[in-house]
């Protein structure tokens, strides 16, 4: 095992996990912490499970905080959080800082527990719905967890965010004040291009599950294919078996199987091939911390339709983003088809997105 030195940084992954049908899933925090990372590898210090490994630099000191894999999700999550806490009570006497990726309990509870030691970093993304307007036992307990990783974030050094929202959120109802907002951003030479023959007229990209808003898809598309007779869509992304089941019912009720095709398990280069050979991204999330997916369409020449969240206005104001003000299936539809129609390629620019880059973001939070 490599050594570590005193500017090291951990970072907890503890929230990773393998999905229902083993597939790997990467959250967005996951992906947030895995670019940081990559700013300077050879002090980073990953806690993370076994099947995380693969995912990181080579240089990276790996600890692992499950050899064993439960069925139960929740038993994983509590074997990873007390690991964590046995293992950071030996590296965190050697690194600087401890960054929780995620605000889920099994990142939070073991980066308190020693942030006497170590200096505390703790990212949180956007607040879970409403429990009592989204009633479901997910939501009830991921508030639960929010609310107590929340409680906890008075010890950190740093709270990290990327909406005023969830920092106006932590200011009044948890009185915490040392709050860092950024932006997150893209590896736009990965993703700028000027690909012109784009055969896909939506794609949508993201994890298959209600909030998402991808149980609305069949039906737009079934609205959509009556006035757009050559009309392609594709559906990226994992879920677990039975929203993946859901999916494909609401496919089969509404007819659509000819003008879809689902994918799963891609790597981050075929995603990027699928968004430079697509038209549009639709998103219908009901509820994002900041839309990061929306950054790596626009990089790629991928316009952007669906429904329009405040979070969007705050953070890709100078895109001049064109989507829908409210949650109208029939008025997206038409908006769709509109756009489909009237489609002009638009080449991209870096230049747009120097703004984005990962190396500033990652000064702003380390050297702040």
């Amino acid at each position: 095992m490599k050594s570590t030195s005193k500017d090291s940084k951990i970072y907890l992954f503890n929230a990773y996990s393998l999905n229902n049908n083993n597939d790997i899933f990467i959250s967005g925090s996951d992906r947030v912490g895995l670019e940081l990372i990559k700013q300077d590898p050879s002090n980073a210090v990953v806690f993370a499970p076994n099947c995380f490994r693969s995912l990181l630099p080579q240089e990276c000191v790996f600890v692992s905080t499950q050899d064993v894999l439960s069925k139960s999700l929740v038993l994983n999550y509590l074997y990873r959080t007390a690991k964590s806490i046995q293992l950071l009570k030996k590296y965190s006497q050697e690194c600087s800082y401890i960054i929780s990726t995620s605000d889920f309990f099994c990142d939070t509870i073991p980066a308190f527990m020693c942030s006497g030691v170590s200096r505390w970093y703790a990212f949180t993304f956007h607040l879970y719905p409403d429990v009592i307007r989204n009633f479901s036992i997910r939501n009830l307990f991921g508030n639960l967890a929010q609310a107590l990783s929340f409680l906890l974030f008075k010890r950190a050094n740093l709270v990290i965010t990327t909406n005023n929202n969830l920092s106006n959120h932590l200011k009044h109802f948890y009185n915490i004040d040392n709050i860092l907002k950024i932006k997150l951003g893209v590896d736009f030479t990965k993703y700028l291009n000027s690909n012109k023959d784009r055969p896909v007229d939506l794609i949508f990209l993201g994890r298959i599950k209600d909030s998402k808003g991808v149980f609305e898809l069949p039906e737009i598309i079934s609205l959509v294919a009556k006035s757009v007779d050559t009309l392609s869509v594709e559906i990226v992304g994992n879920g677990d078996t039975q929203d993946l089941e859901k999916l494909k019912n609401l496919i089969t009720k509404f007819h659509v199987r000819e003008y879809l095709t689902i994918t799963s398990n891609l790597n981050d280069s075929q995603v990027i091939d699928r968004l430079k050979n697509s038209k549009y991204l639709i998103q219908l999330s009901r509820e994002e911390g900041f839309g990061l997916v929306i950054l790596e369409a626009l990089a790629s020449g991928c316009q952007v339709l669906g429904y329009e969240l405040p979070v969007y206005l705050e953070n890709f104001s100078e895109f001049n983003l064109k989507m829908t003000e409210n949650f109208n299936q029939k008025n997206l539809s038409l908006f769709i088809i509109d756009s489909i129609k009237t489609y002009q390629f638009k080449s991209t620019d870096k230049r747009n997105f120097v703004n984005f880059e990962w190396e500033s973001i990652y000064n702003s939070i380390f050297n702040n």
